[in-house]
């Protein structure tokens, strides 16, 4: 017979305790929004029902959804790993789009690079452009007591209006129509 050790326990405990949270939280938030639903006069099981279909309804729904939350579940992973880290990084957006343009720049750059070349290149630049993005707002946090939450925030609005700046400026492409 084997024997369970303690820590094993203890992970197996928090594992359970904390899917039965976000399963209870989810089952919680369903049924506060069918309730609001049925106060509403519409049907709730008709809502249920075309909530489930959206993103499963085919194939191109759930390709859709998968495309839509791969980009959020990555920034999440980010941000957990860096509260592991006791650091309160709040900026992911802003390094992730940081990290999307350096990447859609190299794509349409280096077309002429063998594939299995330019996916890790272009993987390993945007974790690069993501990483360097984030080194102001430690410096900032180092040397002038500026709260990295604070920071990393409002990095995010710089990040944004950069790739407005580069997608409606340099890196915009040219006319299709004139091909």
């Amino acid at each position: 017979m084997s024997q369970t050790r303690p820590g094993e326990l203890i992970a197996q405990r928090r594992l359970w305790t904390g899917l039965g949270q976000s399963i209870g939280a989810a089952a919680a938030a369903t049924v506060i929004v069918l309730i609001a639903a049925a106060a509403l006069g519409k049907d709730p099981l008709a809502m249920l029902g075309a909530l489930a279909a959206g993103p499963l309804g085919d194939a191109d729904r759930f390709a859709d959804a998968l495309g839509r939350a791969c980009p959020l579940m990555l920034c999440g992973l980010a941000v957990a790993v860096a509260f592991r880290c006791q650091a309160w990084n709040i900026g992911a957006e802003g390094q992730f789009v940081l990290g999307a343009i350096v990447v859609g720049a190299m794509g349409t750059r280096l077309d002429a690079w063998p594939g299995w070349l330019l996916l890790p290149t272009m993987l390993l630049a945007a974790a690069v452009a993501g990483g360097l993005f984030a080194i102001p707002a430690a410096l900032l946090e180092n040397h002038r007591n500026v709260p990295l939450v604070l920071s990393t925030i409002l990095l995010n609005f710089v990040a944004i209006s950069l790739v407005t700046y580069l997608t409606q400026g340099p890196l915009r492409g040219g006319d299709p129509s004139a091909a």
